[in-house]
């Protein structure tokens, strides 16, 4: 069953966005004959619309797209794919992003294509691996309720009823407690929501639906072979402390059916501010922060000087060098971002926008550098909900 797991909580480390997601990996070295089926359908095919928009100190985001869910032999082989647009105004830059994902699963090997490494990483799906020889979605239910899920309405999308649940902070109706037929999440005032725009049940699914680009397959997530030893360690201790915080969580509701969804969020939230991992972050940011403000002044008076793109780009060009220089954090998506015109009109919105990241940072600081863990941090501006 694929229930998707919205995200907790999104915390602002300097000027990029680290979301904390549930992660379940092993190498693919499961020797079975027997067969998973995720969903009590036999097949399944769905397609979804994508819109985002949001604010977050001074930083105006939105995002459009689409995405595609197939799947047949009741959820033993599946493949999800999405095409999302993101844009981001604020800080002196307009940013677009298009970004491109696309995951197969097979039983329990899972495929996950990098369009951007021409490369497919295999790993595999250790919570299905529970269910061989049974079906999830018969225990749909169950497994929600475990992640803390409570049941909070009904719907009915494209003719099909579905089941509202409240899952960790997000919201999502699932057809037969199983399939999304529209899903939203507001994370630090931050709204997305992806929402059915056609399904199909229980219909024939061609093969073209689950055929992967010819890339070179290897094993492990996608990335990892650019983490650093530390940095991959360090991963894997903060997921674990995830993942005992969430059956913590999803413990809580079942002791407590009548818990709020906010009494579930501030438990969750003040369980992992006592994290050793998460109390390192907010000492990262509590280092980070003067400097990056700093350099965000410094980034704004060389604009004010710029009397064309090009001195602009290179005003751009020489923040971000800096920001890699002392190890800051930076969008790496930025690298090939060229400023495209530099009319006075430009250059007054971007000094605007700057002036309004500024002021939000000044008025952020002192409260950021106070903070004893981060249960104090989302009460500070720009934080707080």
């Amino acid at each position: 069953m694929a229930v998707v797991c919205p995200k907790l909580r999104c915390l602002l480390i300097g000027f990029s966005i680290t979301c904390i997601v549930f992660v379940f990996c092993l190498s693919p070295a499961f020797g079975t004959d027997k067969k998973v089926k995720r969903y009590t359908m036999k097949s399944g095919e769905v397609h979804y619309k994508i819109e985002g928009s949001g604010d977050i100190m001074g930083m105006k985001m939105s995002s459009s797209g689409k995405k595609s869910l197939y799947f047949r032999d009741y959820g033993g082989l599946m493949l999800q794919e999405e095409i999302q647009k993101k844009t981001t105004t604020g800080l002196g830059k307009n940013t677009e992003e298009t970004t491109h994902s696309m995951t197969k699963t097979d039983q329990l090997n899972i495929y996950k294509v990098s369009f951007d490494q021409k490369k497919i990483f295999v790993s595999s799906d250790f919570a299905a691996a529970a269910y061989l020889g049974k079906n999830m979605g018969d225990e749909a239910e169950k497994i929600l309720t475990g992640f803390g899920g409570k049941k909070i309405g009904s719907d009915n999308v494209l003719g099909y009823s579905c089941t509202v649940w409240s899952v960790m902070g997000g919201k999502q109706c699932l057809y037969k407690n199983q399939v999304p037929l529209w899903m939203e999440v507001d994370i630090m005032g931050v709204k997305t929501r992806e929402t059915a725009v056609s399904a199909k049940f229980n219909h024939r699914i061609s093969d073209k639906h689950f055929t992967l680009p010819s890339y070179p397959v290897e094993k492990g997530l996608e990335g990892a072979g650019q983490m650093s030893a530390e940095d991959a360690e360090q991963m894997a201790a903060m997921m674990q402390a995830i993942g005992q915080v969430a059956q913590e969580a999803g413990k809580s509701m079942q002791d407590n059916p009548n818990m709020s969804e906010k009494d579930l969020e501030q438990q969750v939230l003040s369980a992992l501010s006592q994290t050793p991992q998460m109390n390192s972050e907010l000492k990262k940011m509590q280092r980070n922060m003067p400097i990056m403000l700093k350099l965000a002044r410094e980034y704004r008076k060389c604009l004010k000087r710029a009397d064309n793109k090009n001195q602009a780009q290179i005003c751009g060009d020489r923040a971000e060098q800096k920001s890699r220089k002392l190890g800051l954090p930076y969008d790496s998506q930025d690298q090939d971002e060229k400023i495209m015109s530099w009319s006075p009109q430009d250059k007054k919105k971007a000094l605007d926008d700057m002036d309004e990241s500024i002021a939000d940072m000044e008025k952020a600081m002192p409260c950021i550098q106070k903070a004893a863990n981060f249960m104090d941090l989302m009460n500070c501006p720009g934080f707080s909900e």
